[in-house]
């Protein structure tokens, strides 16, 4: 019992850690299934411990589902088709886009079976490059010399800390 409970009482200072140097892939996780049981067994392992502490966890859990900042994945693909698609075409800047050049013109685009197909369609299953969208609106918005936050701060952070899995480059060499 003493160990689970040392166990569980290092629990909140890597779910903090992890939040807030990995944001995105967190947010992503917790919205699958493997991350919701998650929270789940978390809230039961806290209320095993106590009720008050479960009660607690539950709340915290509440808290981060409901927040806006995981809320604004999902509103990606929407906000693409509603400023790029008229009549169910794609558009870019009043031409009509083919769907083979897609990719080409929107390069935050990525078709997820590596089949290219019309975005303004409901058939088409793409997703959204969120860090093109996240650059792209950085730099569109006007920023003042005191505009230093806490995520640029993680952000400069995040770069020196070493990657927990292995990302492919699109012109790396194969060995």
């Amino acid at each position: 019992m003493k160990e689970f409970s040392t166990f569980l009482n290092m629990i909140p200072i890597l779910i903090i850690s992890v939040l807030i140097l990995y944001q995105p892939e967190a947010a992503r996780f917790s919205h699958t299934i493997l991350g919701k049981l998650c929270a789940i067994v978390l809230i039961l392992g806290y209320t095993y411990i106590d009720v008050l502490y479960g009660v607690l966890c539950c709340a915290c859990v509440i808290l981060y589902y409901q927040s806006d900042y995981v809320e604004g994945f999902s509103d990606f693909r929407a906000t693409f088709v509603a400023q790029n698609c008229a009549k169910g075409q794609l558009m870019h800047k009043g031409v009509q886009v083919k769907t083979e050049m897609a990719d080409h013109v929107f390069p935050e685009l990525e078709f997820s079976r590596g089949e290219k197909c019309n975005p303004c369609s409901e058939t088409c299953d793409f997703s959204i490059i969120e860090e093109k969208l996240k650059t792209e609106s950085e730099l569109v918005t006007p920023k003042d010399s005191n505009d230093w936050t806490w995520t640029d701060f993680t952000g400069s952070v995040a770069k020196y800390i070493p990657a927990l899995y292995v990302k492919s480059e699109p012109f790396a060499t194969r060995m």
